[in-house]
């Protein structure tokens, strides 16, 4: 079937509208189940057809498992979907005090659209919705990333969540014929890996703490291992001690990560490493992560900076 450009954007509209309804039920289903969340992006008018949602923090799988099936559990029972709009931001909080709203993406002198779902959830925001969360359907997480000790999900929702379901059946169903094990023990199956992520999480955990110890300065050199394995254990110790910073040097990639009082620091660190060729990847404020593309600069310019 052949479609106009116009209908292809309105088909893209209201496939993204629905993407960005059920972004902000499942934002909301993790912030009830206690979860802390800073959204950096959501990407739901994608040509693609999927949303991508870019949260600061390392969410752990099982509350994503758990947020995904609150989100639908909600979606389900047709929440009415309304908008106000305020001159200002105080004005928006005064009416709605308990609003999700992102300060830092916000210009408070302006005009705010506060979205509410029902009562479950109520934000700022300038994307279009649905009516009703039955014009969502379902809604499944299809992948999920940590990059750099954040979180990055992407999902789908309606028809594409379902077709997506069917397939990942199949995907099940495939696997077990091809190594033999019924695909009803495809639970225990996956418990049974978590337990063995555990056990290398709390093993990394244990090996970082110990490169800490033997370290006389904040980079710790892991020439045998990749600094993904480590990134959860950097996180928290980053969190917990606000005045440190740690850089992580491997054959092929460098990370830093600082503390609160250290981002400057370690952003102008990253900045430098970029602009002067050392390394290829991303450099944020509070943290840089990249692929190595001349360790002999990396050595100088931390030594600048480091040593």
């Amino acid at each position: 079937m052949y479609l106009s450009g116009r209908e292809n954007v309105e088909m893209n509209e209201t496939a993204g509208a629905r993407l960005h309804s059920s972004e902000h039920i499942f934002v909301g289903a993790l912030q009830k189940a206690g979860v802390k969340v800073t959204v950096i992006k959501a990407d739901t008018f994608r040509q693609d057809g999927k949303g991508v949602l870019s949260i600061k923090e390392n969410i752990a799988f099982s509350d994503l498992e758990k947020a995904e099936a609150l989100a639908n559990k909600e979606i389900q029972k047709g929440l009415l979907v309304s908008e106000k709009r305020f001159s200002d931001m105080a004005s928006a909080l005064r009416a709605f005090p308990k609003a999700r709203i992102n300060k830092e993406r916000l210009d408070p002198d302006k005009e705010i659209r506060i979205v509410a779902i029902g009562e479950f959830d109520v934000s700022a925001c300038k994307n279009p919705h649905v009516k009703t969360t039955k014009d969502i359907g379902p809604f499944c997480i299809t992948k999920v990333s940590h990059p750099g000790g954040s979180t990055e999900i992407e999902f789908n929702a309606g028809q594409a969540a379902v077709e997506h379901l069917i397939r990942m059946n199949s995907m099940v169903v495939k696997a077990a014929l091809e190594n033999k094990f019924d695909p009803a023990n495809l639970y225990s199956r996956f418990e049974e890996l978590k337990t063995r992520q555990a056990r290398n999480e709390a093993a990394s955990e244990e090996l970082f703490y110990r490169l800490m110890e033997n370290a006389r300065h904040p980079v710790l050199e892991v020439s045998e291992a990749e600094p993904k394995y480590f990134m959860g254990a950097l996180k928290r110790f980053i969190e917990a001690h606000p005045d440190r910073y740690i850089i992580i040097v491997s054959k092929r990639q460098v990370v830093g990560m600082g503390g609160v009082n250290k981002a400057a620091e370690i952003g102008n660190l990253g900045k430098t490493l970029r602009e002067e060729g050392a390394f290829a990847g991303d450099a944020q404020p509070d943290y840089f992560n990249g692929k190595i593309i001349d360790e002999g600069k990396l050595r100088q310019i931390l030594k600048r900076f480091v040593y």
